[in-house]
């Protein structure tokens, strides 16, 4: 099963300041019920990172509850392809993520600023594919 997460769409963290990053989700409650192995499928198009500066895509795995649907429980951080200065375009990616993830994921960007200004671009699209080995 393929979900889209993300259509071609420029990620953009260059408003970030010296030495922080941030979290950007990109979909949540992603079921994963059915399946044992999310991968996530990652086309870049273009990108403009400044040296010394990060953007991941990565999953969290998370444990939404019946008991309170407002609350969601969410896993650390776990990246899957990251784009720098180095960075060539086009590239396409397929990485499988977490084993046996449970009941939900969501798919986040993360941003992360050295001490270098410039910009922090990417425009990227992004897939998950359920599947069952």
């Amino acid at each position: 099963m393929i979900v889209p997460v993300l259509s071609m769409q420029l990620l953009d963290f260059s408003f970030l300041p010296d030495s922080f990053d941030f979290d950007l989700p990109l979909r949540t409650r992603i079921d994963c019920v059915a399946w044992r192995v999310p991968s996530v499928a990652v086309r870049l198009s273009s990108v403009s990172i400044v040296s010394g500066a990060t953007i991941s895509i990565g999953v969290m795995l998370e444990g939404p509850t019946a008991d309170d649907p407002g609350a969601t429980f969410v896993d650390t951080f776990h990246p899957q392809v990251d784009f720098n200065s180095t960075s060539l375009a086009p590239g396409f990616w397929v990485v499988s993520s977490l084993a046996d993830v449970g009941s939900a994921i969501r798919v986040v960007a993360r941003g992360i600023r050295g001490l270098t200004p410039g910009p922090i671009q990417a425009v990227v699209s992004i897939d998950v594919i359920l599947k069952n080995g």
